[in-house]
């Protein structure tokens, strides 16, 4: 039985690529979300936990 050349080998050149692209793509949406929520914690009138309260 012979075996067969993997096609998912992770040492590519074009996996390797992928695989960067794929985490600066992760670490800028992380980067983001934190942004996001430490704008959100930083606004006043929002309480401790950052929610909006309840409306009357």
């Amino acid at each position: 039985m012979a075996a067969l050349p993997s096609k998912g080998d992770a040492h590519e050149p074009d996996a390797d690529l992928v695989f960067h692209i794929f985490a600066a793509l992760a670490e800028f949406i992380r980067e983001l979300i934190m942004e996001g929520m430490h704008k959100g914690l930083a606004a006043p009138g929002r309480g401790a936990h950052g929610s909006a309260g309840t409306q009357r």
